[in-house]
């Protein structure tokens, strides 16, 4: 359902960055990324909120053990950048 002015139609009332506790869901992301890797690079920390969410979930699941090898999920991360034309 979509109110009236939304900025963001797609989006529901209960989406996490979009309530007053975005900056602690944040900090806690940032808190991941600290663990995983040993410190937060800079680039993670200017993200927006839900660039960040999307992109650390992303990388949680590259670093996480699973059936694919690191190969396959490297393999797997190309054909989704060749499928969108990714410039990078």
């Amino acid at each position: 359902m979509r109110r009236a002015g939304s900025r963001f139609p797609g989006r529901r009332s209960t989406d996490p960055f979009f309530r007053r506790g975005a900056p602690t869901i944040r900090q806690e992301i940032l808190n991941e990324i600290r663990q995983a890797l040993g410190s937060v690079p800079d680039w993670f920390t200017e993200m927006p909120d839900a660039v960040l969410d999307q992109f650390w979930a992303n990388q949680k699941w590259l670093l996480s053990d699973s059936g694919l090898t690191a190969r396959e999920k490297a393999l797997v991360a190309f054909g989704a950048a060749a499928a969108i034309h990714c410039a990078y």
